[in-house]
Formats: structure tokens, sequence, C-alpha cells
């Protein structure tokens, strides 16, 4: 499956679910009654030949003053020959995830003054995948189980003016630690040849799976400016990374990132939001090694749905 096929099968995919949800710019509410809403939840993000697609329901119950959002989601991952670093595509897993998220939310808008309202959530993800190597180079397969696990913590904060054309803005903070599975990498092996013919070079991982520790911070502070249909968000990452095979992710290397990102809204009236972003970024890692470079850089391209406009 090629780079540019990859992406177009995940993007059809969740823009197919994201052109049915317009956005919604202002939060009402006219009784005091719980109400429910069924919502679709996407998220599609994209580097250099690699990708990730989340996508499930969200259940939430609100009334003007709390709510309670539940999600249940799958993700499913997109990697061209072990090309992303997890730094650079927020929440990379190598294997399919399933995911559940609860967030408790609290209105603070009164009769006048400014509109204001936060959010505290709780995620865990779970996984697993057969792993299969061949530690001899030969014919001969040894298959290997293993369960990949996260974890995280968030806060959101929205606030804006009560007026026409406000500026909307949402700083948000999120803690994570992952315990990522992967297989070896995939090496050359000579094959001699039979009898007269040449000897060959097969393509085999011959080292068993490993996993990491990783434990991430991740602030971002996307905003819309009250008119038009584009926004804007900053995000910083730090993220450590531990021995394999260890639980402690603060012992082998750390990076450092920085993302601009530049969000289009294309609707504007809904239940849900549609969000198309893109962002340059930067990653520099500041101590230790990894597989890439001290310094690295590209492109991240976006598709969301969500209720949350402004949610990273």
């Amino acid at each position: 499956m090629s780079s540019s096929s990859g992406y177009r099968a995940m993007a059809a995919a969740a823009i197919a679910v994201a052109a049915v949800s317009p956005q919604r710019r202002a939060h009402t509410q006219s009784s005091q009654t719980a109400k429910l809403q069924v919502s679709p939840h996407v998220v599609a993000l994209f580097a250099a030949r690699s990708g990730l697609l989340e996508i499930g329901p969200e259940y939430a119950r609100r009334t003007p003053e709390r709510g309670v959002l539940l999600r249940g989601l799958i993700r499913l991952p997109y990697d061209k020959d072990n090309a992303a670093p997890r730094v650079q595509l927020d929440r990379f897993s190598s294997t399919w995830r399933g995911i559940l998220s609860a967030d408790y939310e609290r209105d603070r808008t009164r009769a006048t003054g400014p509109i204001s309202r936060w959010r505290a959530g709780l995620q865990v993800e779970f996984g697993t995948a057969n792993y299969r190597y061949y530690p001899n180079g030969g014919s001969s397969a040894v298959v290997e189980r293993h369960g990949s696990v996260a974890a995280e913590v968030r806060w959101f904060s929205y606030s804006t003016e009560a007026r026409p054309a406000a500026v909307q803005w949402a700083p948000q903070v999120r803690l994570r630690f992952a315990r990522e599975w992967t297989k070896g990498d995939v090496v050359g092996v000579v094959v001699p040849g039979s009898g007269a013919a040449p000897s060959t070079v097969k393509n085999l991982v011959i080292t068993p799976p490993s996993s990491t520790p990783q434990l991430s911070i991740r602030m971002a502070v996307p905003t819309y400016l009250g008119r038009g249909l584009m926004g804007f968000g900053p995000a910083v990452t730090y993220a450590l990374s531990g021995n394999t095979g260890r639980w402690n992710p603060t012992t082998k290397t750390g990076r450092a990132g920085l993302e601009t990102w530049v969000y289009y809204f294309p609707t504007q009236e809904g239940a849900t939001s549609l969000r198309l972003g893109a962002a340059p970024f930067l990653s520099y890692r500041t101590h230790g090694s990894d597989a890439f470079g001290q310094w690295e850089y590209g492109v991240l391209l976006q598709v969301r749905v969500g209720t949350m406009a402004l949610e990273f």
C-alpha cells in the first residue's frame, strides 16, 4: 500500500462522517432539563508517510450548569516503514487501540459577564497484537502476543465575551503515559541459492518485539477570532522515553516540540463541529538518543469532528 493511497483511504473515511457534521459556534440552553446528545467523533491526523484515524460515538448529557461526556473510540494507525515518531503524531500507536474516555464539564456563565466553562477528563487505551519474527533468519517463525496500554488526564477551559464577533479561546493541557509494544526492525537476510541459483536477499524481522514507556505533556491554546472561518492554535509538547522493557519513562531520551496550527471551520451551525487543520511542526531532541535526528520538522494535517470546536 503506497503512502498516498493510505492517506486517501483514511481521509475519505473521516470526511464521509465530517460532511454531515456542521460547526456549532455558540453555547445555548433554554431549559434546566438535562439533554442527551449522541454525535460522531472523528479525528484523522497525518504526517509524512504516517497517519491515524480515531472514530466512534460521543455521548453527552448536559444541563446549563454541568455535563458529562463519554466516548468509545477505536484508533487505526497507518505507518509506512515505521516512519512516525510518536512525538510528532499526537497519540500515535503502531497497532489498533480501543479507547474509553470520560469528561466532566462545568459552565460558569452567568446572566451577565463573559461566557466561561471548563472540562476535566480521563482516558484509557488498550490494544493487543501478534508480533512475528524469525530469530535465526530462516523459515521458522516465532509469534508473541503483547498488549499496549495508555492513560491520560486533561483539562480544557473555554472563554469568550457575550457579544457578536468576540474572540473565543480555549487553553488546555494534557498529561499522558503510554507503554507501547512495537515490532523489531526489518533487515535484509541473505538466502543462499539452491544449486546454481544465485543468493537472494529477503526482508525479515529477526529481533523480538519490545516495549517502551513514554510520558508526555501537551499544552495548547486554540483560538477563534470571532469573524470569518479561520482560527489558530499554537501547541507545545515535551515527551520523555524510558528504556526498553521498563515502566519508568524518564531514563532514556527527551523531545520538545512546537506546532503552529491554522484551522478552517467550513460550517457554522449545528450540533457538532467540523474542523480542518494544518500545522508546521518542529521537534528537538533535548537529551539521549532515538531513531530520529536531533531536529525533525514537517507538516501535520488534521480532520476533526466533535462537539468541542476548539479541543485539540
